[in-house]
């Protein structure tokens, strides 16, 4: 079950179950839902680092995806693809951290 939790002004929070995301797309939909992708999302990995570096439809400043159990996260695909999305979560991480505009955090927090 995933759930949507907001704990101030400026941060949302969103959380996966790693358990639903064994396969490529279903990590890509749980991720796309619980963001609030756009309808336009092309449920491809440069898609998903298009949106998770723009996330502007959200209107927070900092953003903490939680993926909950994730042992299983992508536990059905090469290990290669789960670093994949790793680096870029981390690349998000790091745009979020350099932008000139204002103060922006991505995070990403699994366990």
């Amino acid at each position: 079950m995933s759930s949507e939790l907001f704990i101030d002004e400026k941060t949302f929070i969103a959380s996966i179950n790693g358990a639903y995301c064994r396969r490529k797309s279903d990590a890509l939909s749980e991720i796309a839902k619980n963001l609030m992708f756009p309808q336009h999302f092309g449920n491809n990995l440069d898609a998903l680092e298009d949106c998770l570096t723009d996330l502007s439809w959200i209107g927070k400043n900092k953003v903490i995806l939680i993926i909950n159990d994730f042992d299983y996260f992508l536990k059905d695909e090469s290990s290669d693809l789960k670093e994949t999305f790793l680096e870029i979560f981390k690349d998000t991480e790091k745009e979020w951290e350099t932008s000139e505009t204002e103060s922006k955090n991505f995070i990403l927090v699994t366990n």
